[in-house]
């Protein structure tokens, strides 16, 4: 069944000819890559399209034009060539852990145009994806550092005490303050990031448990909020006040997938088969996703996401249903 929802929107989405101009397309044709072998009839278009940007081995792809994805080093794994691409992928993280911006806890700054700017979930996951990537391909511990360090530090400022669900970030309203509420999406991106880097950390052990102690943590967490249709709302701790998210929930349900091929029992297998039900009900015969909420999340208020329904279509159900239907596919047995 995942494959055919994969098949579905990834159809869809190449019948569109989409560019991988924006980070949603970037991130679908990510996971595109990752379903090329499984869905043989999107995979010549999607390797045409991404071929189409003439990603080189020897460019440096600038961190501030990848700050929530990495289609290049999606790209050269999915052609066998990280060998080749090594050096161009170690000067682009070197650069964004040199560059970052940074807040005086070390927390790195979304860069954009917006004073002022703070923490943010969605570019934390890509940052560590890429730490742990270089981490792998060197063994380097110091990107490990690094990595670990970021996610201490997210989860002392951003968890919120009460809920156990992670704020959006901080520092973009006066006074530094937490940004309201807590996002479905929000959730989903931090454990994308999570169980990507954990699938990468085999090497450094007692790093590997830390960060996969707060990944359970989050999950246990969730576990207690997912609705009896199997999704999370837009306002994840609150779900009695805003509508069930795709989104979200396709990311969250990835993370479950993944970290429980890291368990010896079934804990969340429940968990799963909600979600995947909840996720396929959102995509309908012509491979269009409902009801993913809009972004940005709440980062300066939750106003826009209190009992406001998602538009069917939205971009950001095509990457994250595709991300889920790839882990579900790699872990069929969670869905037994």
């Amino acid at each position: 069944m995942p494959i055919e929802t994969a098949q579905k929107i990834g159809k869809r989405f190449l019948a569109g000819q989409e560019t991988a101009n924006t980070y949603n397309n970037q991130l679908a044709y990510e996971a595109l890559l990752l379903l090329s072998d499984h869905i043989p009839e999107v995979k010549k278009q999607c390797e045409e399209v991404v071929a189409e940007n003439n990603i080189a081995v020897d460019q440096i792809n600038h961190w501030r034009n990848q700050q929530f994805h990495d289609l290049a080093y999606a790209w050269f794994e999915h052609r066998g060539l990280l060998g080749a691409y090594l050096a161009s992928h170690i000067q682009s993280t070197d650069d964004w852990l040199a560059e970052a911006p940074r807040r005086k806890d070390g927390s790195i700054i979304h860069k954009c145009k917006h004073d002022p700017a703070g923490s943010l979930l969605d570019m934390l996951q890509a940052y560590c994806i890429r730490l742990a990537r270089a981490a792998k391909l060197t063994g380097d511990r110091h990107y490990i550092d690094e990595l670990i360090h970021q996610f201490r530090i997210h989860e002392l400022t951003l968890r919120d005490k009460n809920t156990g669900c992670y704020h959006q970030g901080q520092g973009w309203l006066a006074d530094d303050a937490l940004s309201p509420g807590t996002w479905s999406r929000g959730q989903g991106w931090l454990l994308h990031g999570m169980a990507h880097c954990l699938l990468l950390m085999d090497a450094w052990p007692e790093e590997q448990q830390e960060l996969l102690d707060f990944t359970i943590a989050l999950l246990n967490t969730l576990t207690g909020l997912q609705d009896d249709d199997g999704f999370w709302h837009q306002l994840v701790d609150q779900p009695e006040e805003s509508f069930p998210d795709t989104s979200g929930t396709a990311l969250i349900l990835e993370a479950y997938v993944l970290v429980s091929a890291f368990m010896i029992d079934d804990t969340y297998q429940h968990v799963i088969k909600n979600a995947w039900n909840a996720l396929k009900s959102m995509v309908d015969a012509d491979g269009v996703v409902d009801q993913a909420c809009k972004g940005p999340g709440p980062i300066w208020e939750t106003e826009p996401w209190r009992n406001s329904k998602a538009p069917k279509g939205d971009p950001h159900g095509v990457f994250s249903t595709l991300f889920a239907c790839a882990a579900l596919i790699k872990h069929p047995q969670f869905l037994d």
